[in-house]
Parts: structure tokens; C-alpha cells; sequence
């Protein structure tokens, strides 16, 4: 527990399950009161909610080649801590699973996982310590095809 002193009154606030002192931070909070006369009575619980990080926006996707794809997207989430990569193959898939994550601040990531002549769809989350975020926008592209040249044969 700790105290703050105002007007020579000290308030003791604890948190935790039963009224425990700061030894489980899961539980509700309480506040009292302290001076000459003793403490007061438990304030009401007060349990703060979970907050979920908004989602990042403008998501964006270059196919740099045929075996790699460089995406980028808007953090607008003021308590993430990182972000979630997630990939779906395929035209009009919807089945997304977790490609990669990357650190606070980290807005660009690049898929080195794909083959030529493949679709791909892909979607952002920003995560914190409640969970992630909804997805951002979707954005679908193709990787370039590799095309095999013949040497032209030459008259005899």
C-alpha cells in the first residue's frame, strides 16, 4: 500500500482481491482516510476496465519482387506496444493466421515468406497488455510472376 498526505490527512489506497494491500493487482481498488482519530472506512471498489489499442490505419503493401512483399501502416494507438502481422493466401480469403510482430514504433514490415504468382491479403493489429486491437483495413496483392526466357536460337 502507499499514502499520500493532504490537509494532515493521509489516505492509504490498496488494491487486490478481499481487500488485500497491493498484493493482487486483479481484485478492485479501495481508498481510506488516516489522521489523529484513526482510519475511516473502505471507499466503494473501484476496478478499472481493460483497454484495447485503437487499430492502425493505412495499411499498405509493395510487391518489391517475386519473393517479397514490404508493408507499412499508420500507429494510432498511444498505448500499444507493438503490432501484429496477419496473412491469409489466396483470392477472397478470410482465414487470417499471425505472420510476424514487431516492436513499439515499428510501422513496416516485409513478408519474405511468399511465392511468385500468389495472392496474398494481409491485416494489421496493435497489441498492449489487455489484448489487440480490431484489424485495420485489408489490403490484397499479387506477387510477380517469374516468366522463364528462351535464348533466341541462332541461324546456322
Amino acid at each position: 500500500s502507499f499514502f499520500f498526505y493532504k490537509e494532515k490527512t493521509a489516505y492509504e489506497f490498496y488494491s487486490g482481491c478481499g481487500g488485500s494491500k497491493m498484493g493482487k493487482r486483479d481484485g478492485p481498488s479501495r481508498t481510506r482516510a488516516v489522521n489523529n482519530a484513526g482510519p475511516s472506512g473502505d471507499s466503494n471498489d473501484a476496478t478499472a476496465g481493460t483497454i484495447l489499442p485503437v487499430a492502425p490505419s493505412a495499411l499498405a503493401a509493395t510487391v518489391v519482387s517475386a519473393g517479397r512483399i514490404d508493408l507499412t501502416w499508420a500507429d494510432n494507438a498511444v498505448d500499444a506496444n507493438g503490432f501484429v502481422v496477419q496473412r491469409c493466401a489466396g483470392a477472397g480469403c478470410v482465414d487470417f493466421a499471425d505472420l510476424d510482430s514487431t516492436s513499439l514504433g515499428q510501422t513496416a514490415l516485409s513478408d519474405l515468406a511468399v511465392s511468385a504468382g500468389n495472392s496474398y491479403t494481409y491485416q494489421v493489429r496493435a497489441r498492449n497488455i489487455s489484448g489487440r486491437s480490431a484489424p485495420s483495413g485489408t489490403v490484397t496483392v499479387t506477387t510477380l510472376s517469374l516468366i522463364h526466357i528462351s535464348e533466341p536460337t541462332r541461324p546456322h
